[in-house]
């Protein structure tokens, strides 16, 4: 039997280790397919600068479900320096740390590395040209094509596990001279830039934090112009301090969410589960209103207050949220179509505040700066031109120059917009193996299995799609420890229905 997996990140791996660890008497065969030399970390964790910081405590980062302090003590023994200095960690140690964990699996006699970039996965039967349909007895195995040309196969089951889309490039500006669309890494794209010149930052997210600090911390002199966020509105989330407490109340679970199913039509009902929510912030004393008061808008002076202050209660409110991070997929896919429009009206934008966290060291950096006049922040971007000598951006009505702009305004959510940057994506969707959901924005896929499908054949049988381009289905999934459980979750699903 042989499986494909495309991709040897975090997902890719955590479905590698899966299928060998698994002790079945069918024999099987596992190519990978991985265009990078660096392999088992993927993209967010790619060998880089120390300045990009983790978001997630590092208790929560192990991949060894029997040991939750594996990756502690794996920085304690190999980085004693940082270990002690740092309460949350760069993400190439964790990229480290990965490599380390998951090289043993890729000496396995079974298992072949082949370094291409795929291109496009067809079942074998149609090497050239996909029908529109496909007939019912169509076998279920399928040809990979690299970007060489060179076709490989017969796969009884490909996951792809591709990870992220590319950056968005919302403004048009892509191939523009001074204009840096994907920043990362940043020793490689960020590290011999003019200091004289002024740059601007599109965004205020993890990755524009990421590129702040880089710039601030790793030239060894000030910029001569300070270094600015050009954002819609407001600018942050909410602060993550290393620690803080899991103990309060928390009713939700699988069991809850199948009860729920089971008692109304398989649905999971959008009021039932914001009354047991309610329920457990009230017993656990978390007001939601008061924080949302408190932190909700992501002022600079929310941020100041998080970072000076322990509040016991957003501690509660954010342990609540980590505790519902494994659920978010299972309650994404069990509420009704009204009910999911209305979470995504009314409660989600608020829910994302708070779940999408920013560390505390990097916060503390940035409010510095701030101070300091080496870094400025301006809301109202509605705009951005090119110019010949740099950028034009329309600010409150307004125009603002700058003669760098680095782009970390987010991925590109819509297919359709990503099949020029990627041409694995644009033949899967010029081949009908994938459908989109109904705002074009995310590629749909089964639940739990993942697989593709599409409107004219149905399933297409151990065809798996992984990581961010399913995110309207596995709701949740930027998470180190999600993303490394759904390749093992693939990877089971493998072992249950093809090896015998």
């Amino acid at each position: 039997m042989r499986i494909a997996i495309v991709g040897l990140g975090l997902t890719g791996s955590g479905a590698l280790h899966r299928l060998l660890e698994a002790n079945h008497d069918s024999p099987l065969q596992i190519d990978i397919f991985e265009s990078k030399r660096h392999l088992a970390h993927g993209f967010p964790y790619t060998p880089d600068a120390h300045e990009i910081l983790m978001n997630s405590s590092p208790q929560d980062l192990s991949i060894n479900p029997e040991n939750p302090n594996e990756f502690i003590e794996w920085v304690e023994t190999h980085h004693p320096d940082i270990a002690k200095t740092h309460r949350f960690m760069p993400r190439p140690i964790y990229g480290e740390y990965l490599t380390a964990k998951i090289s043993p699996d890729l000496d396995a006699n079974n298992v072949q590395v082949i370094h291409k970039q795929v291109v496009r996965v067809l079942p074998k039967q149609y090497e050239s040209n996909i029908p529109a349909s496909y007939p019912a007895n169509a076998p279920f195995q399928y040809q990979i094509v690299t970007d060489d040309d060179n076709k490989y196969g017969k796969y009884d089951a490909v996951i792809l596990a591709i990870g992220h889309p590319p950056y968005a490039d919302h403004y048009n500006l892509l191939g523009n001279k001074g204009y840096i669309h994907n920043p990362y890494p940043v020793l490689d794209k960020l590290t011999d830039l003019d200091q004289s010149k002024k740059v601007g930052i599109i965004g205020s997210g993890l990755s524009s934090i990421d590129v702040m600090r880089f710039l601030q911390l790793h030239y060894p002199n000030d910029w001569q112009q300070p270094i600015t966020f050009y954002i819609r509105n407001l600018p942050f989330t909410v602060v993550r301090k290393p620690n803080f407490n899991r103990e309060s109340p928390f009713s939700l679970s699988t069991e809850w969410i199948a009860n729920e199913k089971q008692h109304h039509n398989g649905y999971l009902p959008l009021d039932h589960l914001i009354k047991q929510i309610q329920d457990d912030f009230k017993a656990g004393d978390i007001d939601w209103h008061k924080m949302l008061d408190q932190y909700g808008k992501g002022t600079v002076e929310e941020i100041r207050y998080e970072v000076s202050h322990d509040d016991m209660m957003l501690e509660r409110l954010q342990g609540y949220i980590d505790r519902m991070k494994p659920l978010l997929a299972e309650i994404n896919v069990s509420l009704s179509r009204q009910d999911k429009e209305r979470l995504q009206r009314d409660y989600l934008d608020d829910f994302e505040h708070f779940r999408n966290q920013l560390a505390e060291p990097a916060m503390k950096d940035i409010l510095s700066w701030l101070d300091e006049g080496k870094a400025t922040i301006v809301s109202g971007l509605t705009d951005i031109s090119a110019t010949e000598s740099g950028f034009d951006l329309t600010v409150n009505g307004e125009t603002e120059h700058v003669d760098i702009l680095i782009n970390t305004a987010g991925f590109e959510k819509h297919p359709k917009k990503a099949l020029a940057q990627n041409p694995l994506i644009a033949n899967l969707y010029n081949d009908n193996l994938i459908t989109l959901d109904d705002g074009d924005r995310f590629i749909q896929v089964t639940w739990p299995t993942s697989q593709l499908f599409n409107q004219y054949y149905g399933v297409f049988d151990h065809l798996y799609l992984l990581g961010y381009w399913i995110f309207n289905t596995q709701f949740g999934n930027n998470n180190a420890g999600i993303s490394y459980r759904s390749g093992q979750k693939v990877a089971q699903h493998i072992l249950d229905t093809l090896v015998q």
